[in-house]
């Protein structure tokens, strides 16, 4: 069972409920003082959940307002808890890409994709990172192979045409 809605790591009441009364049925044969450690457990855990949702919003506000900085903070602090959460990938890498530290933005965009090999916007993300460090015929190749995947055709062939655009200064 899944704590999450879809893949936006947010924490429904109706699962932190299910949550917490699995923990409880996985204690039904425990002595008090056994209970009360798993209860402190799941508790903790849940909390732990709590953090990492609020923490991933918190980076979200700081995307959205361009503190590309601080989400990436809040991202990397949200992916110790929440490591399969693709929103928080992608945003972790486009806050590095916007930072100018394509290198980084790279690296993590190629993880991203790893993880979800079949997700547009990583292999647009890589695409923009060649962009970014002057790697113009790898980031063609890349924007091409980004429209087998479904990517978004305006950002593909915008990327394209920087692309050709660049090569040929």
């Amino acid at each position: 069972m899944t704590a999450f809605h879809g893949k936006t790591g947010h924490l429904s009441c109706a699962a932190i409920v299910a949550l917490f009364t699995a923990g409880l049925g996985a204690c039904a044969n425990l002595d008090t003082r056994e209970l009360e450690r798993e209860i402190t457990g799941e508790a903790s855990r849940i909390a732990s959940l709590f953090k990492a949702n609020s923490d991933m919003e918190f980076g979200k506000s700081q995307y959205h307002s361009k503190n590309y900085e601080a989400a990436e903070f809040y991202m990397k602090k949200t992916l110790l808890v929440l490591p399969d959460d693709i929103l928080t990938h992608k945003l972790l890498a486009w806050s590095q890409f916007f930072q100018k530290r394509y290198d980084k933005a790279y690296l993590a965009f190629q993880q991203t994709h790893a993880l979800y090999p079949k997700e547009p916007d990583t292999v647009i993300g890589t695409g923009w990172s060649y962009f970014g460090l002057k790697n113009y015929e790898k980031a063609i190749e890349t924007f091409n192979r980004a429209s087998e995947f479904g990517g978004d055709p305006y950002q593909i062939d915008k990327g394209k045409a920087f692309s050709y655009l660049k090569l040929q200064d």
